[in-house]
């Protein structure tokens, strides 16, 4: 039996993969969410909460894209990109969570916090994609 072999740049690979296809999962599932006409009409099967559930998916996919990105550019990347990564993780993080709060506590604070990951992520891909793409 072979054992399974799976070297840092075959996982960073991997990562790259998995931020693909949530971003065409994201796409898929904001477009069909808009469809449903505020949960009273199911598209596909599945109804607004459904089509953000699915949303919830892509974003854990981006947060593990992003992961790898910043272990395949570790070696080169200075403070700055890592501060970048933080922001950008805890944007991600924010909106995860907003998602959630929004449709399953409370709607205020859920879409507050949405709209704040939504801010803080492009300043932590700015500031982790200089230092790493120069």
């Amino acid at each position: 039996m072979k054992a399974n072999n799976m070297t840092p740049s075959r996982l960073i690979r991997w990562t790259g993969l998995a931020a693909m296809l949530g971003a065409a999962v994201w796409w898929t599932s904001w477009i069909l969410n808009g469809f449903t006409r505020d949960g009273a009409v199911a598209v596909l099967g599945l109804s607004e909460r459904g089509w953000r559930t699915v949303a919830n998916a892509a974003l854990v996919s981006f947060i593990g894209g992003l992961a790898g990105i910043a272990a395949a550019h570790a070696s080169r990347a200075g403070k700055v990109a890592f501060v970048g990564f933080l922001t950008t993780l805890l944007g991600l993080v924010a909106m995860l969570a907003g998602n959630v709060i929004e449709f399953w506590v409370a709607a205020d604070p859920g879409g507050f916090m949405t709209l704040v990951g939504l801010l803080v992520q492009p300043i932590g891909l700015i500031l982790l994609g200089f230092p790493v793409f120069k």
